[in-house]
């Protein structure tokens, strides 16, 4: 009996971990000191997360003065934006945007 109920609480332990990492987690761009600004070293803030498929990324700021383009790696838009082509608009939601990331970038 005592073997059953550790397989059980093993299962169920496993189980909780591959959801929780399933999920994903969620990081506010710029955070903790800095925010969606031009002040904020975006480069520095990158290197110090490992972003993974299911993540999301929420970009805080006034809806009224900002908004965020989700774009494509390795393509050209309209406006000739070398290696960038925007393939959607991230809807505001409150006084954020959010996007989730759906597949890993090519190194």
């Amino acid at each position: 009996m005592a073997a059953a109920t550790r397989a059980l609480l093993v299962a169920a332990v496993t189980a909780a971990a591959l959801f929780g990492s399933a999920l994903g987690a969620t990081y506010t761009v710029g955070a903790p000191a800095g925010s969606w600004d031009l002040r904020t070293n975006y480069t520095r803030w990158t290197s110090t997360i490992r972003f993974y498929t299911g993540d999301e990324l929420r970009f805080q700021y006034p809806a009224a003065a900002h908004n965020v383009v989700e774009g494509a790696p390795n393509s050209q838009n309209k406006r000739k934006i070398k290696g960038f082509k925007v393939v959607g608009v991230i809807k505001t939601i409150g006084p954020w945007d959010t996007t989730k990331i759906k597949k890993p970038a090519a190194e």
